[in-house]
């Protein structure tokens, strides 16, 4: 079987595994995909093996508690500033954007990770100076980042992000098993979910329990649920002390 790494060639074996062309799978080419993209986005959210990781150095702002950061960030995997802030700069090449002001920070004004990324090679050079973890917060559907302490004596913060994960056109992760499986499980649920109060009658005058479909769809999405936190997910870090 050649290798799925197109969207297209997911939604073909989707409906081949649904049974397709023996009966027609009562799903459409828009509902498939919309299934698709919620799936690689759950995978993208809580896989290491989905995550697209960044690494930012984002200036702190006197006074602000509130910063609105690039809004491709889904998560912030940690956050740490220097206990030495005021004595250290090394983040004196990265220059704040024209126009970007206190008074503009609380607005519609973002951090954009094009002005603040870096490297892991300059990552590597100053991750020791960042040795203070503050008291905050992240929600993700408005991207703001919310610092519950005062952080007057500090300077920058750098930041381990997440983005979300965006298929190009050609991508190895339709292929991958997990992916497969939930958008399977999720677009059998679907069906059975869309024709469910009707009993289906095959070619061989056989039926087909919607009711049936609906519930086994169910209970892979539950058990593939529980694979993406044991199987694919990192390993909770352990803290001691």
């Amino acid at each position: 079987m050649a290798k799925i790494n197109t969207k297209e060639l997911l939604i073909d074996y989707v409906r081949t595994m649904l049974g397709e062309p023996v009966i027609t799978v009562e799903l459409t080419d828009k509902q498939i995909e919309l299934i698709i993209d919620s799936v690689i986005e759950k995978f993208s959210e809580f896989a290491y093996d989905g995550q697209d990781i960044r690494y930012m150095v984002v200036p702190i702002f006197e006074g602000v508690k509130e910063y609105k950061i690039d809004s491709r960030i889904a998560s912030i995997i940690e956050l740490k500033v220097n206990s030495l802030s005021n004595s250290l700069n090394p983040v004196a090449a990265f220059s704040i954007p024209d126009g970007y002001t206190v008074s503009s920070q609380t607005s519609a004004s973002s951090l954009s990770l094009a002005d603040y990324e870096t490297t892991l090679a300059r990552y590597s050079k100053f991750d020791y100076m960042f040795d203070v973890s503050p008291a905050y917060t992240f929600n993700s559907n408005n991207s703001i980042l919310t610092f519950h302490e005062d952080m007057s004596r500090h300077h920058q913060a750098l930041i381990q992000v997440a983005l979300e994960y965006e298929p190009g056109e050609v991508d190895g992760i339709f292929n991958h098993p997990w992916i497969k499986e939930m958008t399977l499980a999720k677009c059998r649920y679907q069906w059975g979910n869309n024709v469910g109060k009707y009993s289906g009658t095959l070619i061989n005058g056989n039926t087909i329990n919607y009711s049936d479909m609906k519930s086994e769809g169910q209970a892979d999405i539950e058990r593939l649920d529980e694979e993406l936190l044991t199987r694919w997910s990192p390993p909770l870090g352990i803290t001691v002390g």
